[in-house]
């Protein structure tokens, strides 16, 4: 084959986040020369087995001289085979992996070659994007969807609740075990008064099956669990708490969670008996499984996101 020359183009063939952040680019724009491709893509790649093709191709090489009598005089040869994806890309996903044909040649000193930096900074974007990521946890004092996220809640404690028979459960919140012990003495200051709310929010965009799973800690410096917040790591103590819809009308599987949907959960005031304040922690982590060409499990695990919420005893004195 001929030696190509410049000028290069790149022809669009799928519209998505390359193609259109942060940069918009045109359908077709000059780069600068770059190698020849060693191998033909497998189009027909479906490791997941969802029926599509695991590879998206973005562009391909092409070149403005596209007449036949340029091939034997300098042009190009990809003239012969527009939009070959197979065999001519310049830029395609396989799942969360991103080839480029970016930068293999020195750019122009003038602006013709503006769109292939826009476009290198584009892939570098959408390759952080695709990767595994971190999801966030985000708590919330109501349910009400305008909530503004929280991070403390201060709640009222009576050492007198239940103390005699003239005060009794109508008068407070305080839970028993199956002994008919009490478990704490918090006065009830409405119907929400042990509510919390949370809300997982994952930015994975990867192919395969999706599982969203969130955990609960109290902070326990001989606790057998650490948790990480901003650089810290934390001993805590893990807690079984029970995960409602928002309206705690039903319950769900905290190992089954959905990103942006608010759940709700009962704080564990037991904890705060004997301690002017707690500390807890909801951590979620987000699991991507894919079934490989020989039917075994391909899992990837995100890193785990955590929100600190701290709980506070504020003791009610008597007046008389």
């Amino acid at each position: 084959l001929v030696e190509d020359q410049q000028p290069y183009v790149v022809h669009n063939i799928n519209e998505g986040q390359i193609t259109t952040y942060p940069y918009i680019l045109p359908d077709s724009f000059p780069v600068g020369k770059t190698h020849n491709q060693y191998y033909q893509l497998n189009m027909e790649a479906d490791l997941d087995e969802d029926g599509e093709t695991d590879i998206v191709v973005w562009y391909t090489l092409g070149n403005q001289q596209k007449q036949p009598d340029h091939y034997t005089g300098g042009g190009s040869r990809y003239w012969a085979t527009p939009n070959d994806v197979i065999n001519n890309y310049y830029i395609y996903n396989k799942g969360n992996i991103t080839y480029s044909g970016v930068g293999h040649s020195t750019p122009a000193s003038d602006s013709s070659q503006k769109y292939e930096a826009q476009l290198f900074v584009n892939t570098m974007i959408a390759a952080y994007r695709a990767g595994i990521r971190v999801p966030s946890v985000r708590m919330f004092d109501t349910d009400r969807t305008d909530a503004q996220e929280s991070n403390s809640m201060v709640i009222a404690y009576d050492k007198n609740v239940g103390a005699n028979s003239d005060i009794g459960d109508a008068q407070s919140s305080a839970l028993k075990d199956a002994e008919g012990n009490f478990l704490n003495r918090f006065v009830d200051t409405g119907d929400d008064a042990t509510r919390l709310y949370f809300q997982i929010n994952d930015p994975n965009f990867v192919k395969g099956t999706k599982n969203i799973e969130a955990k609960f800690y109290i902070a326990n410096p001989s606790g057998d669990d650490t948790v990480t917040v901003d650089g810290e790591t934390i001993s805590v103590t893990e807690v079984p708490l029970t995960v409602y819809s928002s309206d705690f009308t039903q319950t769900f599987d905290a190992t089954e969670l959905k990103s942006g949907v608010r759940y709700g959960i009962h704080l564990p005031l037991s904890q705060l008996n004997d301690k002017a304040e707690i500390k807890l922690y909801v951590s979620a982590k987000t699991t991507i499984t894919n079934i490989s060409v020989s039917n075994s499990k391909v899992v990837q695990e995100s890193p785990i996101g955590v929100a600190e919420y701290t709980i506070r005893k504020m003791d009610l004195l008597k007046l008389d």
